[in-house]
Parts: structure tokens; sequence; C-alpha cells
């Protein structure tokens, strides 16, 4: 629920599901484009931050894991596709993107074996997460009467995402640091791609000419096209007693696929005088846990007599989640407004599953965000500019590795023994251009 679009989306923290006056209600509210005041185009551009990710005890205790990266927040695009034979009907494409929590992190720690005086013990781990989604697609709006409109978005999401995880144990002696007496390696990575499509249908319903409602339902995604991706798995250990033990498996081109719950919303927004309070809120469907990626075929494509090869599947889910939004507009004097908001964005994965050794890692925690924004209209042109801060404080998560253990067993720590701090900030820029102003 991070990500926001367009000038309302962007300042009022995405309060907008009631409706807005521009195209971005055919992200928000389809059913509410009737109700922009004009025809013409909506985009945001120049929109980048810095944030910053620090988890402490993640690689485990006294490890931190931190990771600070430049951004840019969600591109945006809608066109008016004008209709001059049916002013009653309005047609919007639109284009958007969304970057989640792209992280990219390394750690590297020395300490002695409790066990073995003689052994030092280095351990290295690296993780990088990339995650990222482009919607394409098109909204028809149409009023039934004066005051209740209802519209759709027809949309189809792609979605690429990458993630890799390696940890190296090494056991050195002291007394010839040239020698290693033990090796411990395990690498997982996976990439997939989803297209899909869905639906999100929408009505506004505006009794009185300060008051405004707005309801939408989205749908789960379906008829899946060009679903594929490939992982790989593999752990080695070796030591100086002749214990040596590989396991592996790699496949590409597998078959994916990717869930997105229901949801149902609701808007409202109320004006007095020249100030005017949006709320929103979204519940998100629960999704039991589903398998990614599979593979049961034999790696050594039986050239190993009497090997059976384990299945490596690669697990995702998602927990109930209800957020809101909270947002406030004020007419200033010139043309001039003022806007500000307040938006949770909750975690869906609220307990990882530790039965389900392989799962989907994206990273996922509970955040809030507030925005301030000034805009300025000019005849058809619309500016403006503003900030918005991103923050996450102390949040409990399974930390990511345990380099303090000297097996690599415990690679997978699923009790809540790392906190999660994150904050970001970034400047918006978003434009509007209004080719006819209706009446």
């Amino acid at each position: 629920w991070e990500h926001q679009y367009g000038r309302n989306g962007i300042f009022l923290s995405g309060a907008i599901l009631a409706g807005t006056d521009d195209n971005t209600s055919a992200i928000y509210n389809p059913g509410a484009l009737w109700l922009s005041k004009g025809e013409g185009v909506s985009f945001s551009f120049v929109a980048g931050g810095i944030s910053r990710f620090k988890m402490e005890d993640g690689a485990g205790e006294g490890h931190d894991i931190t990771s600070t990266s430049l951004y840019s927040l969600p591109r945006f695009l809608a066109v008016d596709i004008p209709n001059p034979n049916d002013k009653r009907r309005k047609i919007v494409l639109v284009i958007y993107n969304k970057d989640f929590n792209n992280l990219n992190s390394s750690f590297r720690s020395v300490k002695e074996d409790p066990l073995e005086p003689n052994v030092i013990f280095s351990n290295n781990y690296s993780n990088s997460i990339s995650v990222s989604e482009t919607w394409a697609g098109f909204s028809y709006s149409k009023p039934i009467t004066e005051l209740l409109s209802y519209g759709a978005t027809f949309q189809i999401p792609i979605r690429t995402h990458r993630y890799s995880s390696s940890v190296r144990k090494e056991g050195i002696q002291k007394d010839n640091p040239d020698m290693i007496s033990s090796t411990e390696d395990l690498l997982f990575s996976y990439y997939y791609r989803h297209v899909g499509f869905n639906v999100k249908g929408g009505l506004s319903w505006r009794p009185k000419p300060e008051f405004q409602m707005g309801v939408t339902l989205t749908t789960p995604s379906f008829l899946s096209v060009f679903n594929n991706g490939d992982f790989e798995y593999q752990e080695l250990e070796v030591d100086d007693t002749g214990t040596n033990m590989i396991r592996e498996n790699k496949t590409l081109d597998a078959k994916s696929k990717y869930k997105y719950p229901w949801t149902i919303a609701l808007g409202l927004s109320y004006r007095h005088n020249r100030s005017k309070f949006y709320f929103s809120a979204e519940y998100f469907a629960k999704i039991d846990p589903y398998i990614v990626m599979e593979d049961s075929k034999d790696p050594y494509e039986g050239l190993i007599p009497g090997f059976e090869a384990d299945p490596l599947d690669l697990y995702a889910w998602s927990d109930h989640v209800f957020n809101f939004a909270l947002g406030y507009e004020l007419d200033l004097r010139d043309n001039f407004t003022f806007m500000g908001g307040f938006q949770t964005d909750f975690n869906y994965i609220k307990e990882p599953k530790d039965d389900l050794a392989l799962f989907l890692y994206s990273g996922s925690w509970d955040k809030y965000f507030a925005s301030i924004g000034i805009s300025y209209q000019k005849n058809k042109n619309e500016f403006a500019i503003g900030f918005r801060y991103g923050f996450a404080f102390d949040q409990k998560a399974p930390s990511l590795v345990d380099l303090n253990s000297t097996t690599i067993e415990t690679r997978n720590d699923f009790e809540k023994n790392a906190t999660v701090n994150y904050n970001s900030i970034s400047i918006a820029l978003t434009y509007n251009f209004f080719s006819t102003i209706l009446e």
C-alpha cells in the first residue's frame, strides 16, 4: 500500500478512494473518473529519494545488517481518450510501476571456535532482493445518475522478483592460516516473472456537493501467461575428517505463479469551506500457502543409480491486512493548494512458517508514511511539489542468518530475534494538463 501516484495520491497519502479531480482515479477508484475536472494528461516525474534500512541482530546476535540506497517514487501516466460522440463516457489509458524493498547487504565476522581453540571461524554472508511491478491497462467510467457513477480498470500486472543469499563458513587453523580445516557453503537464489490480468471495479456516490463516498472491489490476478522462473540451491560441507557432502539442485525455465489477493476498499471525503478531509481504508484477503515454483526432477538425470532427489519447492502466502489513510487539503490564495496525509502499510507476512523452508522472501514489515505538498493551477496546467517521509521503528522480524553459529544448519532462523528500523525521505513533482476543462 506504500505506492502512491499523482498529485493527490502522493501528497494526500492515497486517501482518495472516494474520488479525486484528476485521472489518478483510474488507479484508486475508476468509478470516480467521471468527477475529474477535465480531460487531459496526468503524470508523476522527477521523483526520488533515499532510504536506510537496518536490521539489528539480522545476522545473529551482535551482527547488524544495513542497507542505504537511492530510489525513485512510482512513475505514473494516465491519458484521456476523447469521445465526442458520448460525453457521458470517460476512457483513460493508464500505466504505472511499483518498486518494492530492493535491498543489498553483506556481512563478515571472525570468531574463535569455542570447541576448537586452535580454529578461527570466518563467516561471510551476502543478500540481495529486487522486486518490481509494471501495471498497464485502461479505465472506463460512466454515471448512472447525477449522484452515482460506476467504473472499472482492466489491467495487466507484470511482476519480476529476484533473490539471492549466500553463506560461507570457513574454519582456519591458527598455527597454519593457509590450511582450512572445514568449509560450509550455502547458496540459494531464485527469479520469476508473473504476467496476469485483474479488474478493479468502483462506485462513486456524491449525495451532496460537499460529501463524497467511494467503494472498490479488486479481483485476484487470473489468465496468467508467460510465467516462468529459475532457482538454484547448493549446499557444500567439507572438513579435515574426510566428511564431504554436497546437495544441489538447479532449475531453469520452471513454471511459476504468483497470487494477488481479493481487496475491498472504502473512501470518504468532506469539504468544509476551504478545507477538505479525506479517509480511505482497504482490506486485503488472506492467501493460503501455495507453490510459486517447484521441481522434483533428478538433477543427475538418472546417472547415479538409486539416487532419489528431494523435491525443491518455493512457497508464498499472505495474511489478512487492513490499511488506512488520512488526507487534508486547504485552498490557499492565488490558485495554490496545501495538501498533507498519513498512511499505513502493514506487513502481509505476520509469521514465517518454519515448515516451509524455502519461502518467498520480500522483506516486508510494518511501515508508516507522511506527506506534504503544495500545488498550483494556472489555466489548463497544474503543478505540485512536496515531500514524503516513511518510517518503521523497532519492528520484530526473523534474522536472516546466524553467523555466531559454527554450523550452517541455523541459516534460517524463524524466531523473531532481529529488530528492523527503516526510514526514507523523497521529493516528488507531478503535473496535470487538462486539454478540456469541464464545467
